[in-house]
């Protein structure tokens, strides 16, 4: 991943965009967090975009499988929590 190109788009901005993903599945050990998935489609890969990963960031942190792509990595680089009512956020 750029990190000059991740650092161009506010972190505020990062979240909004990355908090429109419609989540299709998330598990959760105790307070862990061990997924939260999306599909990995042509709008969420330009959001991905927008917020700064390549195709390579996304390979990286996002581990794309079978058309869906993980969140937990690039997720919690911009935020302390996330929760299926309310997405990424800081405390």
């Amino acid at each position: 991943m750029d990190k000059n190109i991740y650092n161009l788009v506010s972190s505020n901005e990062k979240l909004r965009l990355i908090n429109t993903m419609a989540i299709i599945d998330y598990s959760a050990s105790g307070e862990d967090m061990e997924y939260i998935l999306a599909d990995d489609n042509e709008r969420n890969r330009n959001i991905l975009y927008k917020i700064g990963l390549t195709d390579f960031g996304i390979e990286e942190e996002c581990t794309p499988n079978n058309g869906i792509i993980d969140l937990i990595n690039v997720g919690f680089k911009l935020a302390s929590c996330w929760c299926n009512s309310q997405g990424f956020y800081n405390e």
